[in-house]
């Protein structure tokens, strides 16, 4: 019979000896993990389509979308492993030296977390995404994905333990819990003595529960979406294709536009064009009255400014300056992906000391905001709070440090 606590001492456990195995001990066994994943390929695609024909009686394309594995993605994934497995090592690193009270020499050096646990929803990717960064940096996991693919995860799971058996590394290192038994989540949220850290990914509802109950520190993001302010000094020809963009390149994940402000003196200008342009994309424009003089379109309501779409709909809405659009940010932004499309020097330094958001974006696309994107490596998601980590939670993101000092007899006076 199960019994998670004891499957939880046997994880802590072997992520302690994860945190004291070489560098190329845990390279090899991310190497075994892309020869499991490139052999078990047909087998997990076609537990893959199971999940995704039972989801799809939900009729929820993002969501559908996130659990779907295409060829392209599953190389993606492998691709990732394979980057991550050639990433310099993040442990050991002495972080900062210095030498006290004349002779004692200080040494900040870098290591695991722990052991860390992620709730997750739909997306599979994830279950090899974590396992290997978390064996990378040191730390062992736990891995609690959703019932809707549980198949698919159950099989990758299995790849990730034959890795770890192949290069005699303990396999409670990665624990899936193979179950689709969601009151799993409120024992697991309550295991501090066995957890150094939770990772909450998935929608709203789920992240809320998580950060609201969990007794253990939590990395997270709530829900995301992205605000984009065409300034009076915008390039409007930049504009219409970065929020386009970051609109429609990938409108499942949580760094899309789903809201753009306008600045009153150019509405005339940029609007008509940008909803032609969306609307040739399949995308479902929702204005304020003010745009909606420039071009017909369904009414926004506050519920819409404040709504994370995932999916081809976007509000528009006119401002008068700067100021306004930082005022609506602060009210309705997630804290995840801002940006701003402006040539003026003094608006844009006003917009990016006045927003408050882990990840800032002048004249560019929100879509950019990503651990690969950045050169950052692989991450686990994106962080909006302000303590360890923000933004994409990566290799790095995953140690923390500790003090040594090495002296030669030295007392406290």
């Amino acid at each position: 019979m199960f019994n998670l606590t004891k499957e939880l001492q046997k994880t802590q456990t072997a992520a302690r000896e994860l945190a004291v195995l070489s560098h190329a001990t845990r390279r090899s066994v991310l190497h075994s993990l892309v020869h499991e994943l490139t052999q078990g390929k047909k087998r997990i695609v076609s537990a893959n389509r199971q999940d995704v024909t039972a989801a799809a009686k939900m009729e929820n394309t993002a969501f559908v979308d996130r659990l779907t594995l295409t060829d392209a993605s599953f190389a993606q994934m492998v691709k990732q492993v394979k980057d991550i497995a050639d990433s310099p090592d993040v442990l050991g690193k002495v972080l900062e030296r210095r030498i006290v009270g004349n002779s004692v020499r200080l040494e900040k050096v870098s290591v695991p977390l722990g052991v860390i646990a992620i709730i997750y929803e739909s997306r599979p990717n994830v279950t090899i995404d974590v396992a290997a960064l978390c064996i990378m940096s040191g730390n062992a996991c736990v891995l609690k994905g959703g019932s809707d693919a549980l198949r698919t995860n159950k099989l990758l799971s299995e790849c990730v333990r034959r890795a770890l058996r192949k290069n005699r590394v303990s396999e409670a290192s990665v624990l899936f819990l193979d179950t689709s038994d969601r009151s799993i989540v409120d024992a697991l949220i309550t295991q501090n003595d066995y957890i150094d850290v939770l990772i909450p990914r998935g929608g709203y509802e789920l992240v809320k529960k998580v950060v609201s109950k969990s007794k253990i520190p939590v990395l997270y993001h709530a829900s995301g979406g992205a605000r984009i302010y065409v300034d009076a000094y915008a390039d409007l020809a930049l504009a219409t294709r970065v929020s386009l963009n970051a609109k429609t390149n990938r409108p499942a994940t949580c760094n899309s536009a789903d809201a753009l402000l306008v600045h009153e003196n150019v509405a005339g200008a940029f609007i008509p064009t940008m909803v032609r342009e969306l609307s040739k994309a399949g995308v479902e424009v929702r204005g304020d009255a003010a745009v909606r003089t420039f071009a017909s379109m369904k009414r926004a309501t506050a519920k819409d400014y404040a709504t994370e779409f995932l999916d081809l709909v976007v509000v528009m809405k006119v401002v008068k300056d700067v100021h306004e659009a930082l005022s609506f940010i602060r009210t309705y932004g997630k804290k995840h992906s801002e940006g701003i499309i402006s040539k003026d020097k003094k608006n844009i330094a006003t917009f990016v000391n006045g927003v408050d958001a882990a990840g800032i974006f002048v004249n560019c696309s929100t879509r950019l905001h990503d651990g690969g994107v950045f050169g950052l490596g692989a991450e686990m998601g994106v962080a909006t709070g302000k303590l360890h980590a923000r933004g994409p939670v990566g290799l790095r993101e995953l140690t923390t440090y500790k003090w040594v000092a090495y002296g030669k007899g030295e007392l406290r006076k």
